[in-house]
């Protein structure tokens, strides 16, 4: 999956209109890092030469220090945070693990079926935007209420 996603990047040119779907809405921090709860713990730049996983921001890590930050301010928490990552599940299908890509499985009548997907289909693009990773899905699907899959 990061060898999907290096590619992606490889031909920057190509490649970021693409990219630039995946990008949400304003946030009020300007990086991971300024969200009060992560910026104590973890640096603008990647420990390449120690533990590069440690020292990365992971996606859920954002999700869980917004919802930190709107629950100390008093404020209520907005509902794409309660909501945020919808598993292709809500569409009835399974994707395989090692490719995070691919349908494994779907239910018989379920919506993917319905859609036309098909057991072994690679999910290469939702809504325009690359999928490299099962995590990728989730921003097409979560908009999916509002449009047809």
């Amino acid at each position: 999956m990061l060898r999907k996603t290096q590619r992606l990047f490889e031909d920057w040119e190509t490649t970021k209109d693409q990219l630039t779907l995946k990008q949400g809405g304003p946030t009020p921090f300007q990086l991971p890092i300024e969200i009060p709860g992560l910026a104590s713990k973890y640096e603008r730049d990647l420990n390449w030469e120690g533990n590069v996983v440690q020292s990365c921001v992971h996606c859920h890590q954002i999700g869980d220090a917004y919802r930190a930050w709107y629950r100390k301010k008093g404020e209520p928490i907005p509902q794409d945070l309660i909501y945020p990552m919808p598993d292709p599940k809500c569409i009835d299908i399974t994707m395989e693990p090692k490719t995070g890509t691919t349908v494994k499985s779907l239910k018989r009548d379920g919506i993917g079926a319905t859609a036309g997907l098909k057991e072994g289909d690679e999910i290469s693009l939702i809504d325009g935007a690359p999928m490299a990773s099962l995590a990728d899905s989730s921003p097409g699907l979560y908009s999916r209420p509002q449009k047809s899959l």
